[in-house]
């Protein structure tokens, strides 16, 4: 029920969205009082590189319906495969948050390689790059990759020695990665043409 029957962050829905706004806001006023030995001012940060994998191993159960002890979000993305409504809600979703005091966010979003094909492709691109710098977006890192293939370099390796993926914050050849970031990365949503 808590899976499939909820209202989940990244579907452009409000009630779920407000949770994000609050608690971006509270992490950004929380550490504006602070400052450096000299004076300087902190600031929070919304990425995790790869942290999120070895933070979920720590985490119980949680009432989005995630389960304990797997891999918790990566940064400003919504849960992994919650994003349902396609790649502008993901959008609108993520752009909620007033992120002026956050010195980063990082948002990751995998599209099928279909998505992509065709003449209007690259307008559905653009439209969505669009959508995420009218919002105020910060930073936006896509991989193109279905799970297929993916799922056939973990098998084959010898295969795939030059695809490279973008992780959270870097990117790395798929192949080299360990197992548990592999993991992450497959079970991102891959949005597909509709």
């Amino acid at each position: 029920m808590f899976i499939n029957a909820t209202p989940k962050y990244g579907n452009d829905d409000d009630y779920a969205d407000s949770i994000a706004v609050d608690l971006v806001r509270r992490f950004g006023e929380m550490w504006r009082p602070h400052k450096t030995l000299d004076g300087g001012q902190f600031f929070s940060c919304m990425a995790t590189n790869i942290s999120n994998i070895p933070a979920g191993r720590m985490v119980g159960a949680t009432p989005d319906g995630r389960f304990a002890h797997t891999a918790l979000s990566d940064a400003a993305s919504p849960n992994a495969g919650y994003d349902r409504k396609g790649p502008t809600a993901f959008i609108k979703s993520i752009c909620k948050p007033d992120y002026t005091q956050q010195n980063c966010t990082v948002v990751n979003l995998r599209f099928s390689p279909d998505f992509f094909k065709g003449e209007d492709g690259i307008g559905h691109f653009c439209a969505l790059l669009k959508e995420f710098v009218r919002g105020r977006g910060h930073e936006m890192q896509f991989n193109v990759t279905d799970n297929a293939d993916l799922q056939d370099a973990r098998e084959h390796p010898e295969k795939y020695g030059s695809l490279v993926v973008r992780v959270s914050g870097f990117s790395a050849y798929f192949t080299r990665l360990d197992p548990s970031i592999q993991d992450d990365i497959i079970r991102r949503r891959a949005h597909v043409k509709s």
